[in-house]
């Protein structure tokens, strides 16, 4: 993966190449040995199948994806700054967040009652039975 590139939330990246200055759209796909050339983009949503390839300076989209127009000058710009604004998001959300070896916070334990294991029924018997016992639990 290479400079300046923004991989949209819901993606799934297998063993493919980003180029640098891309923009993966949401929850997309790239297959096996796939690659994104410099200044690429890929819409959310598409599918971009083994061995496939966005050339530089296009828009490709869809499942499969396919050419849907090259990019102006001014988004080939917008490519970097829009790496930097997410550089910025990702830095100033890292604060909120536990570090990683840090297990979250728990609630106190609470006692719990002593296990009941045999009950006796003290019911009296009928006649001309014997007194049961019953388990409570197991």
């Amino acid at each position: 993966m290479g400079d300046w590139v923004t991989v949209g939330k819901g993606c799934v990246l297998r063993g493919c190449t980003i180029e640098n200055y891309c923009l993966v759209g949401d929850g997309s796909i790239l297959q096996e040995g796939s690659l994104m050339e410099v200044n690429s983009i890929l819409e959310p949503g598409s599918v971009l199948a083994a061995g496939a390839r966005v050339p530089e300076g296009q828009v490709y989209g869809g499942n499969p994806a396919q050419f849907v127009r090259k990019l102006e000058k001014e988004e080939i710009a917008q490519i970097e700054s829009v790496g930097d604004d997410m550089a910025i998001l990702a830095a100033k959300h890292a604060d909120e967040f536990l570090p990683c070896a840090a297990p979250p916070p728990r609630a106190p334990a609470r006692a719990l009652p002593p296990r009941a294991t045999r009950l006796v029924n003290h019911a009296p018997p009928r006649p001309g039975t014997a007194p049961t016992t019953s388990c409570a639990s197991r």
